[in-house]
């Protein structure tokens, strides 16, 4: 890792900040196929802003700029299938069919957290964004306005996801199952809000509007069995059976498609809060925000050749009846709409018991917008909300040598918003799906502490337990029929006993000693060593064994060298002192 920055005044009102940081990182990941470390990164990162600050008029625009260059994180395979894979269903029984059956099985149990298997033609992922802001304040008679306006560009390619079912070598050619690759996406992002604030002897007061709209570009190719060549006769005779040979290769022509998106949404909102001083003690906040949500997605797919797919069905799609109950699709898109909107209250009330202690007590009501999934269903999910209450304390002990924080928060979501992935139609897709009622609890501390006039120390410690209180979603479900062919239906899972999170609950704790000496030339010395622990967690929704990793502590360290000018400071730092192996997804 490297950075820098540099100040540069250009008169008693004018300066320029530039800033560069660098991070690179190796692969944890061995790729079989390549002999390359995946799960690598190679990024930097720039700011340049010009800043004017005057009496009544100030402004400060920033360009920020972010690249990154890496091989694609690979995931490893549980292998989850029948023994015999005459007993399979769905995609595996098109496997069975070619005959990859028995290699996707061994490649998929061959694969480890550090080990894996990608044959993808490009498994490069990279990532520009461009970043332009431009703050404006204007000291007026009324109170104080402000303009903020932001414009980003987001272009990325993924050459790979790195999912693993099995890939590999098979009897003839390769034993992929589905692969999703050549994933290249652009986002433009474009934002303003005007706020105006203003405050007499005991209330102070904020009103304010926000707009924003994104619009995205986003192509995927998700091919079927890709690679996978029919079997000799004498090695598998079975392809060869009357009828299967046609499944098969008839599910790796029309089953492997491409398929692209073309999002909008466009939100606005606008916001009031107030502080009412009720007594030299007692403060009052009360706060209102109502947001408007609109959402446009227009989805299509042909073949992975380009091909127009006769099988491609969505939601609105315009059909013709060609013949007795066979209708095939018109077009090759469908766009869907959908609008949301909520009013969110936010109260706060605070307590300044004593000089050095301040307790307060908070309600607000939470809001994520809905949307829609990019499968072929294009099925949406509903905004989340939640309301949350806040119990929390702040102090200054000892004579200021100690800081102390504390805060209980209770978190109750309808619809709670959650990840999943899943196969839609044959296609694997990463969908979102709510959870209708759900409930976290939670605490969390904080400890600044001076021990002598050379050592310092800081403690956060954080706790959260949860549990889902009603939760049924609509899952799709693969079933082979006797004649070989592969029928999709649609079955309601109760999921309420699954553990709320990672497992139920988990624990979080980072402490920090700090050691300062004064340099005989001016300026000081300041040494920081580190812990942070994190709980065991499981990056499933449903908590399966494989996605399961275990907890870890990582030591970090930092030096930083402050001058005599008191402005220059010189930073040396590293990261997993300990080098440490873990995992922060699976």
């Amino acid at each position: 890792m490297f950075g820098g920055m540099l100040n540069l005044p250009l008169s008693d009102s004018v300066a320029a900040r530039f800033a560069i940081y660098g991070k690179e990182t190796d692969g944890y990941m061995l790729n079989a196929y390549s002999g390359q470390m995946h799960g690598n990164e190679n990024s930097t990162s720039y700011r340049a802003s010009l800043a004017r600050d005057g009496e009544v008029y100030s402004a400060r625009f920033t360009f920020d700029r972010f690249e990154q260059d890496q091989l694609s994180g690979l995931g490893s395979c549980r292998f989850t299938g029948p023994e015999v894979g005459a007993l399979a269903e769905g995609l595996a029984a098109v496997a069975f069919i070619f005959g990859s059956y028995d290699s996707m099985k061994a490649n998929c149990r061959n694969s480890s957290p550090n080990h894996s298997y990608d044959n993808s033609p490009n498994p490069n992922s990279e990532s520009q964004v461009s970043s332009y802001t431009l703050t404006q304040t204007f000291d007026l008679s009324v109170g104080e306005l402000s303009l903020i306006s932001n414009k980003r560009n987001i272009q990325a390619f993924n050459g790979s996801w790195g999912w693993n079912y099995g890939n590999g070598p098979g009897i003839s050619g390769n034993s992929n199952l589905i692969d999703v690759i050549e994933n290249p996406s652009e986002i433009d992002v474009e934002s303003h809000e005007i706020r105006l604030a203003g405050s007499s002897d005991s209330f102070d007061w904020v009103i304010g509007a926000y707009v924003f709209e994104e619009n995205a570009v986003e192509n995927i190719l998700v091919p079927l069995f890709r690679g996978v060549l029919p079997p000799p006769p004498t090695v598998w005779p079975v392809f060869y059976v009357p009828g299967l040979a046609d499944i098969a290769i008839g599910t790796q022509m029309f089953g492997s498609r491409n398929q692209g998106y073309v999002v909008t949404n466009e939100n606005d909102a606008f916001f009031m809060e107030g502080t009412y001083q009720i007594s030299d003690q007692l403060d009052l906040t009360v706060g209102v925000r109502r947001t408007n949500d609109d959402r446009f997605f227009t989805r299509w797919q042909t073949l992975a050749d380009g091909a127009f797919d006769p099988t491609y069905a969505c939601p609105g799609m315009p059909t013709a009846e060609v013949a007795p109950g066979t209708f095939v699709p018109l077009s090759d898109r469908c766009t869907q709409t959908v609008s949301y909107s909520e009013t969110t209250p936010r109260a706060i009330l605070s307590y300044q018991q004593s000089d050095d202690v301040l307790i307060y007590a908070s309600y607000s009501k939470g809001y994520s917008s809905g949307g829609f999934n990019q499968d072929t269903r294009m099925r949406p999910y509903l905004p989340e909300i939640s309301d949350n209450v806040e119990l929390g304390f702040k102090s200054t002990l000892l004579d200021g040598k100690v800081r102390l924080n504390g805060t209980y928060f209770n978190n109750s979501y309808e619809n709670q918003q959650l990840t999943v992935g899943r196969l839609v139609n044959g296609q694997p897709t990463a969908d979102l799906i709510n959870a209708q009622e759900a409930t976290l609890n939670g605490i969390e501390i904080e400890m600044v502490a001076q021990l002598n006039d050379s050592w310092s120390m800081t403690l956060a410690y954080g706790h959260l337990e949860g549990e889902y209180d009603k939760f049924t979603v609509e899952d799709n479900v693969y079933t082979t029929q006797a004649d070989g062919s592969i029928v999709e239906s649609i079955v309601n899972r109760d999921l309420s006993y699954i553990e709320f999170g990672n497992g139920g609950d988990s624990d979080t704790l980072d402490v920090s000693l700090i050691y300062t000496t004064s340099l005989p030339a001016g300026g000081d010395l300041v040494s920081i060593i580190g812990a942070t622990r994190t709980d065991d967690q499981y990056f499933s929704l449903e908590n399966t064994p494989s996605s399961f990793t275990p907890g870890y502590t990582l030591l970090d360290g930092r030096i930083i060298w402050n001058l005599s000018d008191g402005v220059t400071s010189i930073s040396f730092w590293g990261k997993n002192l300990t080098d440490k192996e873990y995992y922060t997804t699976c």
